[in-house]
């Protein structure tokens, strides 16, 4: 080999490296991007999980209460007890998953007192009843209270479903996006 040949071909590996490096750096952005949107949307499908399993628990402890409240049956009481903890730590997952996004973080703050009152209105119910059936005119009152604090609960819960649903197309197409990037570039980088 002469030497202008071999002049070319070191300025080929010279030229070539920087390429393969950019690609390489390139490739490595593209599968944090993945992973990044992955993240993003199990964060997503989490919160709807957490949001649904929420409102179920909330909404068999009332129901647990209505049954004792008719029928004063004690056997419905840990039934009622069961949700009621399962509502709790509901609303404490959603505080977990809600650590970083701004968006979701106030109202899942707000949730927090609207479910512990609605819980501590249905544990009222309960000790009463557990002493003598109430009286059909506070029995009447404290369900008009239930009712409006539950109306705050499921607004709150409501507020938090929609925003995640709305977040959910765009964080869909932009890890499907991401991902037909990184596909694109894989052949690249592993030139």
């Amino acid at each position: 080999m002469n030497p202008a040949q071999g002049r070319k071909v070191a300025l080929g590996f010279v030229l070539a490296v920087p390429v393969l490096l950019v690609a390489d750096v390139v490739q490595f952005l593209s599968v944090q991007g993945v992973v990044n949107s992955h993240r993003r949307f199990a964060q997503s499908t989490r919160v709807l999980a957490e949001v649904g399993e929420t409102g179920a628990a909330l909404r068999e402890a009332e129901a647990s209460v209505r049954e004792f409240l008719a029928s004063g049956n004690p056997a419905v009481i840990p039934s009622h007890q069961a949700q009621a903890a399962e509502a709790r730590e509901g609303v404490q997952q959603l505080l977990k998953v809600a650590e970083g996004d701004a968006e979701l973080q106030a109202p899942a703050r707000s949730l927090e007192p609207l479910v512990a009152r609605r819980l501590d209105l249905l544990q009222v119910l309960v000790d009463l009843r557990s002493k003598a059936p109430l009286a059909p005119d506070k029995q009447a009152g404290l369900e008009t209270e239930g009712r409006k604090q539950m109306e705050a609960v499921q607004t709150v819960l409501s507020k938090i479903k929609k925003g995640e649903l709305e977040k959910l197309p765009s964080r869909i197409d932009l890890a499907r996006a991401t991902v037909q990037r990184t596909t694109y570039l894989t052949p690249l980088s592993a030139a």
